[in-house]
Formats: structure tokens, C-alpha cells, sequence
């Protein structure tokens, strides 16, 4: 009886060692854009880590004049608005029009974050969830507080050959910016644009 307890003991402090020694390690976002069955074959490509990843580009505060960055909660509010299927499928261009066309615009006050596949990319393999992801992971590392307020802004490249990109920029930046997300559409009222 002694004995099992002595085991049971020493099972205990064996596995609350090993999760306290999980947790001590610095945690990676994996944004492979992959579905879940198939990790084996297609390797994670994308381990974002700290903003000075390549795949990683914030907007610089301007020296003088005015914040050409949004607002840190706006940008949250509009990734938290991208579309959340929960299965994987094809990003894609052009028809079928169904959740995984590109590309998508969600805008809440003065954020805008565009989600669209890289020129020459026909279609790519993922989850909106993970684009979620990368967007809610940008957000946070581009934060920069300026007069109290925190603002945020930049790009961020995922998937095979880097052919999803994800924007965060001003709602409305004028064209030449470097935040020029160029895909039109009408204004629905609410700060969304629907893609024609």
C-alpha cells in the first residue's frame, strides 16, 4: 500500500515537472496554413516568432505630422470580423464565390485588414482560423504606443511560398501609402466592404 503511494507520488511530481518545463518554453505561432491532416505532408513553413521575422513588416511612425497607423483595439475588432469557418479549404481568386474567395476587406473605424493571395498565387490551402491567427499575432508584435494611445499597422506573408498575404493599415489610406490595398468594392454602411 505504501509503495503504490510512494508511485503515485512520484507520478505526480514527474508530471507537474514536465508541464511546468512546457510552459517555460518559448511558444511559436505556427501559421502553415495547412489542414490538420495533412502536417505530415506539408511541412510547417511559416513559425513566426518576434517582428523581426521576414515575413513580418510593420508600419513605421511617422517622424512628424500626423499617425498615419490605426488604432491597436480597432484593428482587433476588424480582424475578429474576417470570416470564421471552422474547416479548411482553398484560397482562391475569381469564382467559385464562396468563404475562401480573395480578396477580403473588414474595416472598423480606422483600421482596415485586407487578406488577399500573392500575384501569381492561383489558390492555396488553409484555414480562416489561422489567418486569424496571423493577423491577431501581427496586431500584437506591430503595437507601438504613441502619446498613450496604441497603434499598430504592417504585413505579414503565410502559407507555401509565403502566397497568403495579410495587411493592417489606416481605413481609407490615400493611394501611394504603402497601404494601397487597391480591391474596390462598395461601403456597406457599417465600415465593411463588399467585393463586386
Amino acid at each position: 500500500m505504501i509503495y503504490r503511494l510512494f508511485i503515485l507520488v512520484l507520478l505526480t511530481l514527474f508530471t507537474s515537472t514536465i508541464f511546468a518545463l512546457n510552459l517555460a518554453q518559448p511558444q511559436t505561432l505556427n501559421l502553415s496554413l495547412s489542414p490538420p491532416t495533412s502536417s505530415a505532408v506539408t511541412p510547417s513553413i511559416l513559425n513566426v516568432t518576434a517582428p523581426t521575422d521576414p515575413r513580418l513588416k510593420c508600419t513605421k511612425r511617422p517622424i512628424l505630422g500626423r499617425e498615419n497607423r490605426p488604432r491597436f483595439d480597432n484593428c482587433r475588432v476588424a480582424i475578429n470580423s474576417l470570416p470564421s469557418v471552422l474547416g479548411h479549404g482553398f484560397f482562391h481568386t475569381g469564382h467559385p464565390y464562396n468563404e475562401f474567395r480573395l480578396p477580403v476587406r473588414r474595416s472598423f473605424k480606422d483600421c482596415a485588414v485586407v487578406v488577399n493571395l500573392r500575384d501569381g498565387v492561383a489558390s492555396l490551402e488553409g484555414r480562416w482560423l489561422e489567418v486569424r491567427d496571423a493577423a491577431m499575432f501581427m496586431n500584437k508584435e506591430c503595437r507601438k504606443s504613441r502619446k498613450g494611445v496604441d497603434f499598430t499597422g504592417g504585413k505579414i506573408t503565410a502559407g507555401v511560398q509565403a502566397g497568403l498575404v495579410i495587411r493592417l493599415g489606416s481605413n481609407g489610406e490615400p493611394a501611394g501609402s504603402g497601404f494601397d490595398f487597391g480591391i474596390g468594392g462598395e461601403e456597406d454602411g457599417t465600415g465593411n466592404r463588399t467585393i463586386v
